[in-house]
């Protein structure tokens, strides 16, 4: 009998000597896993941030860009000729006009939403 308690008490310490093996490597799994989360959270903000802070410069290059053609464009109506200049040409440059004045209130809007 002594024999078989022996024997039941030996297994039953490689049991557990296995068991707290198997803790320690999910404990070192877990751990793992939580570095891991936390690199991709922080790697995944730095992304969200570089697309804003890019998205960002991007709308205020374009708003510069139609600015500068709304300057350019009045120049270039102002110094139309009173007289002798094509209706058309002078509707189609209004028309213009407006449709770049519509861009940039779109813009202004989207950037005060931003």
């Amino acid at each position: 009998m002594d024999d078989f308690r022996t024997a039941v008490n030996t297994s039953m310490d490689k049991m557990y000597q296995a068991d707290q093996a198997a803790v320690g490597k999910l404990a070192r799994t877990s751990d793992s896993i939580a570095q891991s989360t936390d690199r991709l959270a922080g790697s995944y903000q730095y992304f969200v941030s570089s697309i804003v802070d890019g998205f960002s410069r991007a709308l205020g290059t374009f708003h510069i860009s139609v600015n500068d053609m709304m300057a350019e464009l009045s120049r270039q109506i102002e110094a139309l000729p009173k007289s002798g200049t094509s209706g058309d040409a002078v509707k189609e440059l209004s028309r213009i006009q407006q449709l770049l004045a519509s861009m940039e209130k779109t813009l202004t809007a989207s950037r005060e939403e931003a």
